[in-house]
């Protein structure tokens, strides 16, 4: 049972299934073969399992039954997905207690676009009532520092910011953000996300909006954008630092897309941020409005509250 993939990038991978199992990597175009072989008039449903970074894969001549000899018909055809318009291809995440003087905080996208947009959120507790500069690299591309929020000591000492890098060449980056000088630091987070379809120069608006010791279950965390260009791509995150309760994706059904939860402090199942964008096609004001839903932190006390913290911005 097998058949051929084409058009699957150099370092790419794509996995797939038959009848919903026997799964089988590919990564080379080429020819492939499901490793259990299937008898004489049984059926045959090959699908994809999991999409290479970047690309989307599709299958043709996908079902049948086996016939008397083997069947190598099944067609995997690969390529990049429209990017006409503004999308995110894929994110990734960093998070972590890094303790004293830690100095990498790393997140690696694979298989970018040429032309993409790197955008960058990070956020990061200062015990030491410090407020280092944030540093933002990859090796190859140069990150604009869009915004940055610092809390004072009478809050939560939390700071927040973003970064981008526009038109970027085709590659795999392992973005690094890195605190000078080393600090004592808490739990941080980071989320890298690879944005499709806009201009060499995207940016046509970005704000932060700090919230910090929300009453529980509040709904009116907003950001609000002033956007000069006639349409573009609204990307907006939240960062909830405190009870590592998943946010709702409030957004949904406004016209947004969820992009899904990204971090999780403790690595229970109980993700702390989430993004989610959509396509503007009107000028003037944008405004993203998230809502916590978080009545309980991690260890079921009630009554504490969510410490939200909100960021978006408008790629054209």
């Amino acid at each position: 049972m097998g058949g051929t993939v084409s058009g699957l990038a150099s370092g790419a991978s794509v996995t797939l299934n038959d009848n919903g199992g026997d799964p089988v990597t590919v990564s080379v175009n080429g020819n492939f073969t499901f490793p259990t072989a299937l008898a004489a008039g049984s059926s045959y449903d090959a699908s994809v399992a999991t999409q290479p970074n970047g690309e989307t894969c599709t299958v043709s001549n996908a079902s049948g039954r086996v016939g008397s000899g083997a069947v190598t018909s099944i067609s995997v055809t690969c390529s990049p997905p429209n990017t006409s318009t503004g999308r995110i291809l894929q994110s990734a995440q960093y998070n972590g207690y890094p303790g004293a003087n830690s100095t990498a905080w790393k997140v690696t996208l694979n298989n970018v676009q040429a032309g993409s947009t790197i955008y960058v959120v990070g956020t990061w507790p200062n015990i030491a009532n410090t407020y280092p500069s944030m540093n933002v690299t990859d090796g190859t591309n140069t990150y604009t520092l869009l915004d940055r929020y610092d809390d004072t000591p009478s809050g939560h000492w939390q700071s927040l910011g973003h970064w981008y890098a526009a038109n970027v060449p085709a590659g795999s980056y392992t973005i690094n953000m890195t605190p000078t000088p080393t600090t004592w630091e808490d739990y941080v987070g980071i989320a890298v996300f690879e944005i499709g379809g806009v201009s060499a120069a995207p940016l046509v608006a970005h704000a932060l909006n700090f919230q910090s010791k929300l009453p529980p279950g509040s709904n009116t965390v907003k950001v609000n954008l002033t956007n000069s260009a006639s349409s573009g791509l609204l990307v907006a995150v939240s960062m909830d630092d405190y009870g590592s309760v998943a946010p709702a994706a409030p957004l949904v059904g406004n016209g947004f897309t969820d992009a899904g939860s990204l971090w999780d402090f403790l690595r229970v199942g109980n993700p702390s941020t989430r993004a989610e964008y959509a396509l503007v096609s009107s000028t003037g004001a944008q405004t993203a409005t998230f809502s916590p839903q978080e009545s309980t932190n991690s260890a079921g006390l009630t009554g504490v509250p969510p410490d939200y913290m909100t960021c978006a911005v408008i790629f054209h």
